[in-house]
């Protein structure tokens, strides 16, 4: 029985980690935080390419469209008004992230619904443009009533900070990103099951609307690698033999 312990644990630790370069399954989320109106988060999952020596974690590759949606959270916080919904309408590009720091492009909006409901289609509704959110950049969207103007920035797994002039809401905003291994170890976070990776991006918002024309946001993408389903089936089967070892040893025993 102790061969086939040592047997199974050895064919296991085999792809534990990678050695140049390999694919990591994972699941995470994207979420926009506008201010203090609310998080709105949508969730994904796909296959990373990841690069690094053992199971420390030097360079992470997402596909594209790895998190897509459209939805709408509905404020239940008087102390938000005007603004009673958040929709987010994206879709990421292929990005890459090297050293704690890269790009991943998005397209679509964020939409902070003002007065009313997403659903409404109020011409006061505030759509950010994200294609400069994770990359960098200025662009302005016109709208009917209002015009948006946003800015952003790259991705990183440190600490960023929005710091705008605004008459009525926080003017500061800021996130952290961080990275780690299972059971918050430091070097494994490329280990096949539990290694997670958080990275932050700033969001600077400029309106024509007086209540809110100036808006700090950030957007936050967390990936958790997760098992592959062969190593997965490989751990069932260990197990398995495991107990059929351990019935057959207390029967001899009898």
């Amino acid at each position: 029985m102790r061969r086939l312990v040592i047997g199974l644990v050895c064919l296991l630790g085999a792809g534990a980690g990678p050695a140049a370069a390999d694919v990591l399954p994972f699941q995470g989320s994207l979420s926009l935080q506008f201010g203090s109106f609310g998080l709105v988060s949508v969730t994904g999952s796909g296959v990373a390419t990841v690069t690094g020596s053992g199971n420390h974690l030097s360079s992470v590759a997402l596909p594209p469209s790895a998190f897509a949606v459209t939805g709408e959270v509905v404020l239940t916080d008087p102390a938000a008004f005007p603004v009673v919904g958040l929709q987010e309408i994206v879709a990421n590009g292929a990005g890459s992230f090297v050293g704690g720091t890269g790009t991943l492009p998005l397209s679509g909006v964020g939409r902070l619904c003002v007065f009313g409901p997403c659903s409404s289609g109020a011409i006061y509704n505030i759509s950010v443009p994200l294609s400069v959110v994770g990359v960098g950049g200025t662009q302005t969207l016109m709208g009917t009533a209002i015009n948006v103007t946003a800015q952003g920035g790259p991705w990183t797994t440190g600490t960023t900070v929005v710091s705008l002039t605004s008459h009525s809401y926080p003017r500061v905003l800021s996130a952290m990103g961080f990275v780690h291994g299972p059971a918050s170890g430091s070097s494994s976070t490329a280990a096949a099951a539990g290694g997670v990776v958080s990275l932050v991006t700033p969001i600077a918002i400029y309106t024509d609307l007086s209540t809110v024309a100036a808006l700090p946001a950030v957007g936050i993408l967390t990936l958790e690698f997760v098992p592959e389903p062969g190593t997965l089936a490989l751990l069932g089967v260990g197990l398995a033999a495991l107990a059929a070892a351990g019935r057959r040893r207390a029967r001899s025993e009898r």
